[in-house]
């Protein structure tokens, strides 16, 4: 990151996540963060030469499920047993976002 972390910084991100700061934790979240990209910075230095990118850290190529053998599942009824509510063998579950 070219500019230094700043107290600015801070209050931009804050007021963009709409978190309310004060200015004591605008100041140690200017110093974490300032320590956090410059810890993260460093990956920029190793020596990654002949190492092939890696999308998982294990050497599974394929970790869908076989459909040859079909492990056992739950039934509906034992999915649904522990649920508050239950309608056409569905949770219902509140609304949080309104129409």
């Amino acid at each position: 990151m070219g500019n230094k972390v700043n107290e600015n910084l801070i209050k931009f991100l804050a007021k963009l996540g709409k978190i309310t700061l004060t200015n004591k934790q605008v100041k140690s979240y200017s110093a974490d963060l300032e320590e956090i990209i410059s810890y993260v910075s460093m990956v920029g230095h190793m020596q990654t030469q002949g190492i092939n990118p890696r999308f998982h850290t294990t050497n599974k190529k394929n970790t869908f499920q076989d459909k040859n053998h079909p492990k056992r599942t739950l039934s509906i009824q034992d999915v649904l047993s522990n649920a508050q509510q239950v309608k056409n063998n569905m949770f219902v579950v509140p609304r949080i976002i309104s129409k």
